[in-house]
């Protein structure tokens, strides 16, 4: 009511038409994004005419991200052709059915690319909905933030790093590997297609040695396996501004929240990525991104900066944030990078995949299975992971990969090629922040 006993009548205000986020980012950032609606009121003075007061409207803010469009595009292309080309995997059961990846550059936390597929096209995304809310395959869900997963053998570097730290192994160590390793009243067994070897630690983790791991992890007991884990990044959330899982680290503690009993071999599974273990794709990304950069964990994130409507004030700009300096030591670090070398190196499906790269990359490939129930019978299939960083020295970029449902993670390599390729050889190192 104005002073003159007049009522006012809003002329102009928020309508059903109005852009609201209610999606990721745009759903994060939505206050500074929408701005103000523009207002226009009318009363009658006292001479009972109409005047009209106007407010007008201010505009949102504009985010730049520190995502790359040109590595996203290409990023999600060969996701598509990735996942059509292994989606009738060899392995009964198995095939590849759903892709998430993270790329991120190593001395800042950026985020340069995040898929996620099966996917949806922007464009039809309102109309189509409630289609893609029912689809089994779930392509509104961020695998790449939100998934867990068992991360198989991509956990041991960190395992490696743990037992060096410890004083329980380094370069030299030689684990002798029989396929068999006694633990109590058990018998776990390695991977790998051959009776005797004596195996140093960087041909442990070129030939994914679980004998190696197992005595490496049994040694360490689990509170220590996990600590090392913490200090990596896995299992702990990065901080990036979308809703994020933050996976688990298999313990007693955790067994028993869940109204269960801590098993003996529950340790051992642990030092190879499997039992309990749950983590996301972002998380591997920032861990091996922590090994790349010499140790240093960085928070994660996707918005480079805020900016005015106009673009000529900037409001918030986002810097490198160190979550955790680790501490752990060069050698640790060199010891288990040059394994990563190993694995790049001395793995036929990989040196295929990267053939005409002409930067050095180091890589952990991962396997682990999960129990899953196709057409009414519980099955296990497998789930492929590679984690990959580049250059081998004085790394820039690493990327981590997750495939469900597919049996041979090194195949993941080719996805990792045509990246690779653009950062290290357009010239430009990256494309202008995407707003």
């Amino acid at each position: 009511e104005y002073p003159n006993g007049s009522l006012a009548c809003d002329m102009i205000g928020f309508t059903t038409n109005d852009n609201i986020g209610t999606y990721g980012l745009e759903e994060y950032y939505n206050d500074i994004l929408s701005g103000t609606n523009g207002r226009e009121y009318g009363y009658l003075n006292d001479d009972s005419n109409l005047e009209r007061t106007t407010i007008p409207a201010v505009d949102g803010y504009n985010i730049q991200l520190s995502m790359d469009a040109n590595i996203q595009g290409i990023v999600e292309k060969y996701l598509k052709e990735y996942n059509e080309e292994y989606k009738d995997n060899y392995r009964p059961g198995n095939g590849a059915e759903n892709v998430g990846c993270i790329i991120m550059e190593v001395d800042t936390g950026n985020i340069l690319a995040m898929a996620s597929y099966p996917t949806y096209d922007l464009n039809t995304y309102s109309e189509k909905y409630s289609e893609l809310s029912k689809d089994e395959r779930t392509p509104l869900w961020n695998r790449a933030l939100r998934s867990t997963y068992a991360i198989g053998s991509t956990s041991k570097p960190s395992v490696a790093i743990a037992a060096i730290e410890e004083g329980l192994t380094n370069r030299d160590r030689v684990i002798r590997c029989t396929r068999e390793f006694k633990y109590l009243d058990h018998t776990f067994y390695c991977n790998i297609n051959h009776k005797d070897r004596n195996l140093t630690l960087r041909t442990a983790l070129q030939d994914s040695c679980n004998i190696y791991f197992y005595t490496c992890g049994e040694e360490l007991g689990v509170s220590r396996l996990n600590e090392y884990r913490s200090m990596l990044g896995l299992g702990v959330k990065t901080g990036v501004e979308l809703t994020e899982a933050e996976g688990i680290e298999d313990s007693p503690e955790y067994r028993e929240s869940i109204g269960q009993t801590w098993l003996p071999g529950y340790l051992i599974l642990s030092s190879i990525g499997e039992g309990g273990t749950r983590f996301t794709p972002i998380q591997l990304a920032n861990y091996v991104a922590t090994i790349a950069n010499g140790g240093t964990r960085y928070e994660q994130h996707l918005i480079k900066s805020v900016k005015s409507a106009d673009y000529s004030e900037t409001l918030v700009e986002k810097t490198p944030k160190v979550a955790l300096e680790t501490g752990i030591s060069k050698y640790a670090i060199d010891c288990v990078t040059e394994g990563m070398e190993y694995v790049v190196n001395n793995n036929n499906i990989i040196k295929t995949a990267l053939k005409g790269l002409d930067v050095q990359t180091a890589a952990k490939t991962g396997t682990s299975e999960e129990n899953r129930k196709i057409n009414g019978v519980s099955q296990v299939i497998n789930n492929g992971l590679y984690i990959t960083f580049a250059p081998s020295k004085n790394a820039e970029i690493s990327m981590a990969f997750i495939c469900e449902g597919v049996y041979g993670s090194s195949s993941l390599a080719q996805i990792a090629k045509p990246i690779y390729e653009y950062y290290f050889n357009s010239s430009q190192t990256a494309a202008a922040p995407q707003s």
